[in-house]
């Protein structure tokens, strides 16, 4: 249970592309973020990457890189244009539409998006170090629990029913790395009982279909009192 070659390849093209386009305009560094750099993404999950940035470049990064990319997107591909060190072979060459930038609801400051060949969408946000930092600690959680990589391929069964059969996605407003710790903080306690992703959903679904989750906060642990926490916050 993992996406096919043919849609990591070609999402890989199009990441390959925006950060060539971050690169030119901004002079930085782009890597991918989320469930696109865990290679656990569903098909209508768009690309997330963050663009690193020093200090001094982070006021209006978005401004620029909207005025490069809605450039190439009035100008569709223009591969007769991009010459030298900017030139790409055809099989990384997309079109960009929809360019735009918004303020981020999750994390302070903007995020730019756009479509990829009028059908794959793309975000770009900033320093989102906290991202990075999970990608990696998600990536050593798997390789240390192993089984052919049980954890990502319960993320892709549990997230294929919580968005196509529940239907759930936009309603609760839960982020990737929270629902990717959610699963994480079962397969963290149950590891000894579970050995494949749908014992990891019956888990997942007995855990949580009767927390209160007004009152608790999910850890790695598992679930904790919101008044411990508190307490604790305080104490420190």
């Amino acid at each position: 249970m993992q996406p096919q070659e043919e849609q990591i390849n070609y999402r890989l093209s199009a990441s390959r592309y925006i950060a060539r386009r971050a690169r030119k305009t901004l002079g930085a560094l782009t890597y991918d973020i989320g469930l696109q750099a865990l290679r656990c993404f569903l098909p209508d999950d768009p690309i997330r990457m963050s663009v690193i940035l020093s200090r001094s470049d982070e006021v209006g990064w978005y401004v620029r890189l909207n005025e490069q990319m809605c450039r190439l997107s009035a100008g569709g591909m223009g591969m007769s244009s991009r010459r030298g060190e900017d030139a790409f072979t055809t099989r990384d060459a997309h079109v960009l539409s929809n360019v735009s930038f918004v303020s981020n609801k999750e994390i302070p400051g903007h995020k730019l998006q756009c479509l990829v060949d009028s059908s794959l969408g793309v975000e770009v946000l900033a320093n989102v170090r906290l991202e990075l930092c999970l990608v990696a600690f998600f990536e050593e959680f798997d390789r240390l629990l192993g089984r052919n990589h049980l954890f990502k391929r319960s993320i892709i069964l549990i997230r294929t029913w919580w968005v196509y059969e529940a239907n759930m996605s936009s309603a609760c407003g839960i982020s990737d790395s929270a629902f990717c710790t959610m699963i994480l903080s079962i397969l963290n306690r149950f590891h000894a009982k579970i050995h494949c992703p749908f014992q990891t959903l019956c888990y997942f679904l007995a855990e949580y279909s009767s927390l209160n989750f007004s009152r608790n906060v999910i850890s790695i642990y598992g679930p904790i009192d919101v008044d411990l926490v508190r307490t604790r916050l305080s104490d420190s």
